[in-house]
């Protein structure tokens, strides 16, 4: 009698135990990761883009800022190539997923910034990918995609395109003469995007309580 009242009274715990092992190796959902990583965020980042742009609208009439697109767009191919440098660096490291991850976020950027047909299209088909590869292999991406500076990062890096892409598509219709003027603004917000993303491939750490690299 005992043995069995012993034995009903740890069933449950054991039930309880075996349900949280198993659901710890299911994706969690995508809201759960939203809300979770929303609160990783500084939201203070977005003045950043917010201030160059602001910065920049006011010296747009001078010549220096209407010349920069070019040289601009040429530099955002070596901002990212330097960040896929540092994520495959940081792979050959540390032997960890998630820079390979990262090196294939970058690489998508990199891939729009070349510029061929269709490359838009590439990019968001690309991150596409890599979001649904995050959530499904979350639990071996976690350590780094649970920091602080990295979610910060990607923030900013959005606030940045998003920005970028208002500019370029022009909804004010009195800019359209002064299109020469805002190219300029428009790349620049998106090198500051892509140059955060590629600085947290070589300094991104995992959290204190998470493993440490090996």
């Amino acid at each position: 009698m005992a043995a069995s009242e012993s034995q009903t009274l740890t069933l449950p715990g054991s039930a309880a135990l075996h349900a949280e092992s198993a659901s710890s190796t299911r994706a969690p959902s995508l809201l759960n990761l939203s809300l979770r990583h929303a609160k990783l965020v500084r939201l203070w980042v977005a003045a950043i883009p917010v201030a160059l742009a602001l910065l920049l609208f006011a010296l747009k009439r001078n010549e220096w800022i209407a010349g920069l697109k070019q040289p601009l767009e040429e530099t955002a191919l070596f901002v990212l190539g330097f960040g896929i440098l540092g994520a495959l660096a940081r792979y050959a490291a540390t032997r960890h997923p998630f820079f390979l991850w990262y090196a294939g976020l970058c690489a998508a950027f990199f891939w729009r910034e070349v510029h061929l047909k269709h490359a838009s299209t590439v990019m968001y088909l690309a991150l596409a990918i890599l979001l649904v590869l995050a959530w499904r292999k979350y639990e071996r991406l976690c350590p780094y995609l649970a920091s602080r500076l990295l979610n910060s990062v990607v923030f900013m890096t959005l606030t940045c395109y998003v920005g970028s892409q208002v500019i370029d598509k022009n909804f004010r219709p009195e800019l359209l003469s002064d299109r020469y003027l805002y190219d300029p603004i428009e790349e620049s917000l998106e090198i500051l995007g892509h140059a955060a993303l590629a600085l947290a491939a070589w300094t991104v750490r995992a959290p204190s309580n998470a493993p440490a690299e090996t």
